[in-house]
């Protein structure tokens, strides 16, 4: 056990108003179960049957283990009579946040996911006071919070680095080059949660009397450090590196006697750990690649991350004061994922779809606008602030307040380069290692609170309303087991299988707007139109941003002849990606359609200066002029595109048209003929042969 001296400034109202019966104390017992459990087994939770065996695992598990222990808690307060009421300096932070977090409706598009993002938000803040309250229960409770904190972790870090070795136990395929991805399903997150539990773990090693203990978290410490070093995490490295400095600052600035003592030993492990850095990048090749890339500036991630760091900046900027609201920043940021881009990304690609920022501190301001984000940034500040003056103050467990503060820097620095703060199990982790450095800080108090009727009738709406929690959350955790089915009946070519499954999956999870584009497909390919249309219609309208489903809606819609529904998904898809060949083309389709030929014509002209010679672009240009009696200009733009791409049957017909209209009859029956070979039964050019024939003959 960490042996701790424990700081509490508990302030209970007077005894005999608080009921302390057998029933509360199976209740406390029961509410520390459900925290520790919480703590324990988050970042090790997923599940091989799911489509996502870790992200849909990793967020069930917090919504319901959390909805169990809120429920436990409410119930414990109004059979005691008392609510605790928990002032710390983070308090105001945090209103701040909710604030705008809650202002943020008037910008989402997606109000389920918005809701379900607030609430997320709010339990994180709750899992902060509920470990400080319990933290001030008894003495040792404190001790029990780190060591499962730091136990899960040692065990993700162990799975990781058999990971890495090449041996995975579990029934999925994990391969990131030998690069450890453990239970949380990615070797960046991986690191970002080694990073801000390690110091913590060697903060407690170091405050530590007990030899056993102490040995027992040297081999902790180890091996996250090992997993570490195996996840090939640049950005998590350099977090590492910052905190290590950090924390040997802080020891030898606030405890320069402790200092003196474990200076030697201290040099020697750093020593130690730099040689097994070196032999582990000298040994993997891949290792020192991916080290040698990013410091040459020849890796593609860098350039990635900052054409999203760009994006997102442009997006904060354009809504900043709500932000894109929360949990719709997906649905915001695919309207400027090509603000930073050159055509020549797009080449390959029509869209780049990106569900964060890859930045945390971009994202926040991003995703709930100037207030929301500078609330965050005071949480941070204060996390430091208030840390520096206890350390500077001096006391008890200042080496668990270091190693914190140390961790704390550590996920930061990583924050700047990933997304650690998205990762419910690390983000957990983070507020639960803040509220234990405000538990150990003067200005944390509880105070206890009379509970009265209308408290009463509170409690049994929040009971309810956890309970309705608890149920909602099974419904995306079964959704993505079935996706999983449907992929795996796609898979095998059960093409019944599939749809079936992806409709139960749909139906599962109403508001996922991936699962309902999934669905779509599945119809459209097994030729259910009807239906396929009403599932891309609801994808985008979960999601505006949704690229798929839009292109799926956009050739249902002129299938129909509708031109509003062309113009309503033709704009958007333009307006997502306007160097995308397919957005160009819908845009151009639905102004030719409109009659709007010189609009389309010079909607084509200036994307061809952007993305270069298409056919298909310059076959529709030739139709443009085509339409607007050009003949020169069809044939010109016609043969351009021919060139390109001799088999582009709508270039020849546009051609034989124009042809036509020239009366040159044999390049329009030449041109119909070269169809033809491609197409033995094409209408159009049969039509088009029947109309020349008959020419002939008059």
């Amino acid at each position: 056990m960490i042996k701790l001296a424990v700081l509490s400034f508990y302030q209970p109202r007077p005894r005999e108003q608080i009921v302390e019966n057998r029933f509360t104390g199976y209740l406390k017992k029961a509410f520390e179960t459900a925290l520790l459990f919480f703590l324990g087994f988050s970042p090790l939770v997923f599940y091989t049957a799911g489509s996502d065996p870790f992200w849909s695992a990793e967020k069930f598990f917090f919504k319901l283990s959390l909805c169990a222990l809120a429920l436990i808690f409410i119930i414990l307060c109004a059979i005691r009579g008392s609510f605790p009421l928990i002032e710390t300096p983070y308090t105001a932070a945090f209103a701040v946040f909710m604030a705008a977090n809650i202002a943020g409706i008037f910008a989402a598009v997606n109000y389920h996911v918005f809701f379900e993002r607030v609430l997320i938000n709010a339990a994180l803040m709750m899992v902060f006071y509920l470990v400080i309250y319990y933290s001030a229960m008894k003495p040792g409770n404190l001790e029990k919070v780190l060591v499962f904190i730091i136990m899960p972790a040692s065990i993700m870090a162990f799975y990781g680095l058999v990971q890495a070795l090449g041996m995975d136990f579990l029934p999925w395929k994990t391969n990131f080059n030998g690069r450890a991805a453990s239970t949380l399903g990615n070797p960046n997150f991986l690191a970002g949660h080694m990073v801000a539990v390690i110091p913590a773990a060697l903060a407690a090693f170091l405050n530590s009397k007990n030899r056993l203990n102490k040995f027992i978290l040297f081999i902790q410490v180890f091996v996250m450090c090992a997993a570490l070093l195996a996840s090939q995490t640049r950005g998590a490295y350099i977090g590492f590196l910052i905190s290590a400095l950090f924390f040997v600052y802080m020891i030898m600035r606030r405890l320069p006697a402790e200092w003196k003592k474990i200076k030697v030993p201290a040099i020697m492990a750093a020593v130690i750990f730099m040689a097994a850095a070196g032999g582990y990048f000298l040994s993997n090749k891949e290792a020192l690649k991916r080290v040698a890339d990013i410091i040459s500036l020849k890796d593609d991630s860098a350039g990635i991350r900052v054409s999203l760091w760009k994006n997102s900046l442009y997006l904060a900027g354009d809504n900043i004061l709500l932000g894109s609201g929360a949990g719709n920043f997906p649905s915001k940021y695919s309207y400027y994922q090509s603000k930073s881009l050159t055509p020549d990304f797009f080449i390959q690609s029509d869209y780049f779809k990106s569900g964060h920022a890859h930045n945390d501190f971009i994202q926040f301001f991003a995703e709930y606008g100037i207030f929301g984000g500078g609330a965050m940034l005071y949480f941070f500040w204060l996390i430091f602030y208030t840390g520096l003056k206890r350390l500077k103050k001096g006391g008890e467990n200042l080496y668990i307040t270091a190693g914190i503060l140390a961790g704390a820097a550590a996920m930061l620095v990583h924050a700047f380069f990933n997304f650690p703060f998205q990762i419910m199990p690390t983000a957990a982790v983070f507020y639960a290692l803040a509220a234990a450095a405000s538990f150990m800080q003067e200005d944390t108090r509880i105070i206890e609170i009379k509970t009265g009727a209308f408290t009463g009738y509170a409690a049994v709406i929040l009971c309810a309303a956890l309970i309705g929690g608890a149920v909602l959350s099974f419904g995306p955790f079964l959704g993505d087991a079935y996706l999983r089915k449907a992929q795996e009946a796609e898979h095998f070519n059960r093409n019944y299988e599939a749809v079936s499954y992806a409709e139960k999956a749909s139906g599962a999870d109403p508001f996922n707007s991936e699962t309902a584009q999934y669905y779509a497909g599945q119809l459209e390919k097994n030729g259910n139109y009807e239906k396929s249309f009403d599932a891309y219609k609801r994808s985008v309208d979960l999601n505006p941003g949704n690229w798929e489903s839009l292109y799926g809606l956009f050739n249902f819609y002129a299938m129909k002849k509708d031109p509003a529904g062309v113009k309503f998904t033709s704009d958007k898809m333009y307006a997502i990606s306007p160097y995308s060949e397919k957005a160009i083309t819908a845009e151009g389709y639905s102004l030719y359609n409109s009659g709007k030929f010189d609009d389309a014509a010079a909607l084509y002209e200036k994307s061809l200066e952007k993305i270069g010679q298409r056919a298909s672009i310059l076959s529709q240009l030739s139709a443009c002029y085509g339409a607007l009696g050009n003949v020169q200009k069809t044939i010109e733009y016609a043969q351009r595109a021919i060139a390109i791409d001799p088999g582009y049957i709508d270039a020849y017909y546009n051609l034989a048209v124009a042809y036509y209209r020239m009366r040159n009859l044999k390049g329009a029956k030449e041109s119909i003929s070269s169809i033809l070979k491609v197409s033995p039964g094409n209408e159009k050019a049969l039509g088009l042969l029947k109309a020349i024939n008959n020419a002939n003959i008059k």
